[in-house]
């Protein structure tokens, strides 16, 4: 009996897309640091069979955690920020929202799914192969 992510779908695509909306909702609803803490235990292991390296997958997250922040309807950051700076948050809404479809999404499909984007800095400063 398959158990996990891998009893929804056997396509490393689909499973990463899958990681990728569970790491969204995990920080919709957390801040960064527990979210990492609870989240990369549990992810990392099936990230790694699934033929990610390590800095990959922490890019993954990383990009992940940082949209779910900004996304309503919680947005830790987005009203922390709002607040910081006296921002209306209803009017502050459509520009984020366009900030995420144009911005955050494209990022977050690249950091995905070529993992030679994510990879170049690592590879150019630390030599990792």
């Amino acid at each position: 009996m398959k158990r996990g992510l891998t009893a929804l779908s056997s396509n490393p695509l689909v499973l990463i897309l899958l990681i990728n909306l569970f790491m969204i909702v995990i920080g919709i609803l957390m801040d960064d640091v527990s979210a990492v803490l609870l989240s990369t235990p549990m992810l990392l292991p099936r990230a790694l069979e699934l033929g990610s390296s390590p800095i990959h997958f922490a890019a993954i997250v990383g990009v992940n955690l940082g949209l779910g922040n900004i996304t309503p309807p919680t947005a830790p950051l987005f009203y922390l920020s709002g607040e910081l700076c006296g921002a209306c948050i209803n009017e502050s809404i459509p520009a984020t929202l366009v900030l995420i479809a144009f911005a955050w999404m494209p990022v977050l499909l690249l950091t995905t799914y070529v993992p030679a984007l994510s990879l170049w800095l690592p590879k150019l400063f630390l030599g990792i192969q």
